[in-house]
């Protein structure tokens, strides 16, 4: 089992499979249980955040509003 560390939160950006521990991620939701090294390389991949992804409604309604002001 990985250890759980103190750091911020991460979340999935997008839905994903881990191919090498064969995981599943699903957007939106929290990483967790996995080590410092594997939180390292979603992040690097654009795969996880600290800030939460948008729901695609939230998006499409953030981009409305900035297009229309």
């Amino acid at each position: 089992m990985a250890a759980k560390t103190d750091k911020k939160p991460h979340f999935a950006t997008r839905d994903f499979k881990d191919a090498g521990t064969t995981r599943y991620f699903e957007r939106g939701v929290e990483i967790t249980e996995v080590t410092d090294g594997e939180m390292a390389n979603y992040a690097a991949a654009g795969l996880a955040s600290t800030e939460r992804p948008k729901s695609p409604a939230e998006a499409e309604k953030a981009a409305l509003d900035e297009t229309l002001g």
